[in-house]
């Protein structure tokens, strides 16, 4: 008689080293740690695409200083993806296409494995580093009843912080150049009243 021994095959979550990369991964599974799946979603086409489907005289002030942003941002864009991509062509890389199709479909499926624990988790730590508080697995139970999960089995809990934990929110991504633009002008506008 073969039994299949081990952990039941199903949703993958690695570690992040980062928290947008935890939150990638919380709700993406093991493709949200892919450097493909950072490519799909920091694409400025999908927000673009969005905004110009709105009439024009329905676009809020915010909807066009983002579209005029997201252009802004589209043309330091391009040529850094298609640099990437021309590298992963010359070398041969199809693992990298592979991931590319995966995380494609991940963001146009409804479907796809979404962690709610590992997202608090994630923001209880989040929370506490900005704040100056310690993350500890007491305050992460106690965060999840005041979030409305009453019974979490320990082991699971203490899997949740251990992952968490690894996240640090030091390690941040860059900012894109149209966000950093915005703040300096909103600054700005704030000094010369």
């Amino acid at each position: 008689m073969n039994r299949k021994r081990g952990r039941p095959r199903g949703k993958v979550f690695p570690q992040p080293d980062n928290v947008f990369k935890g939150l990638w991964i919380a709700g993406h599974g093991q493709i949200g740690a892919s450097a493909a799946m950072q490519i799909v979603d920091l694409c400025p086409y999908q927000e673009i695409r969005r905004i110009e489907k709105l009439p024009v005289e329905k676009r809020s002030v915010r909807d066009k200083r983002a579209l005029e942003l997201y252009r802004r941002y589209l043309k330091k864009w391009n040529p850094e993806i298609g640099r990437i991509v021309g590298e992963k062509i010359a070398a041969g890389d199809y693992t990298f296409f592979r991931e590319l199709a995966t995380a494609i479909e991940s963001l146009t499926n409804k479907k796809h494995p979404y962690s709610l624990e590992r997202l608090l988790a994630l923001e209880h730590k989040l929370g506490g580093d900005i704040w100056g508080q310690p993350f500890t697995l007491r305050g992460l139970r106690a965060y999840y009843r005041r979030r409305g999960i009453k019974k979490i089995d320990s082991s699971k809990l203490s899997k949740l912080y251990r992952w968490a934990k690894s996240a640090e929110w030091r390690k941040l991504p860059a900012i894109p150049p149209g966000m950093l633009v915005k703040n300096e002008r909103r600054e700005n506008a704030i000094l010369k009243t």
